[in-house]
């Protein structure tokens, strides 16, 4: 029987499905080899874009078609083939569609600057697991942060023991707020990498005034960024 929930796939994905498992018998996906996220209003403010269309890269793959184009984390990806990205999620879409070993160009927004470059789409079944670690701060920011040892590095198979290990957060403070959480890791404040509490304490003091503060974390093994408004 019917409880009337229906569903519906675009016919464009449908036929390319369609036809690649009539002539294969199995489905190929491009890839390119970057974790996004959304660009929320706050963040495109933080990266200099002049609104919140685009896809922010969080972290770039080893030996991907992006790193090899030279795609770096912090990029807003704008463009994709000729075609704007208006929200995250359409890049994913677009590049799985694309055909393996074609050169796509993409248009990137980099520290407020646009840019253009060239990937070569990979094919989705050649992308490796990529491990990664955590971070946070301290302060009025309600965070409780401690020094990253290399054991703790190892346990998060982090490739580096650099970094600031969040022991806490203090309920309805920022750091809660912008969702950094007890175990992240923060690598980078600002677009400034952070090697241990000093670092951490100098990009704090440092920060501009009225700009939101930037916050690259590891967590879960992915990259993410956090923005904690002014």
């Amino acid at each position: 029987g019917s409880v009337g929930i229906g569903f519906a796939i675009p016919i464009n994905l449908a036929k390319t499905v369609v036809s690649q498992l009539a002539e294969t018998g199995h489905v190929v996906r491009g890839w390119l080899g970057v974790a996004i996220q959304p660009l929320t209003p706050v963040l495109a403010r933080g990266f200099g874009s002049p609104d919140a269309h685009g896809a922010l890269v969080a972290s770039v793959a080893p030996d991907s078609p992006a790193l090899r184009a030279g795609i770096k984390s912090g990029d807003i990806i704008t463009e994709f083939d000729g075609r704007p990205v208006g929200r995250s999620e359409e890049l994913p879409r677009a590049v799985a569609a694309t055909p393996v070993g074609r050169e796509v160009p993409l248009a990137v927004l980099r520290d407020g600057k646009p840019l253009g470059l060239t990937a070569r789409i990979a094919q989705l079944a050649e992308a490796e697991e990529q491990v990664v670690g955590e971070r946070p701060g301290t302060g009025s920011l309600g965070l409780a942060v401690q020094p990253l040892t290399p054991e703790q590095a190892r346990e998060m198979g982090l490739g580096s023991k650099a970094g600031v290990l969040v022991r806490g957060v203090e309920d309805g403070s920022r750091a809660a707020s912008a969702g950094i959480r007890p175990g992240d890791v923060i690598v980078e404040v600002d677009r400034h990498p952070i090697q241990g509490l000093r670092d951490l304490k100098r990009a704090l003091e440092e920060h501009r005034k009225g700009a939101p503060t930037l916050f690259l974390v590891h967590r879960d093994g992915g990259s993410l960024y956090l923005a904690l408004g002014s």
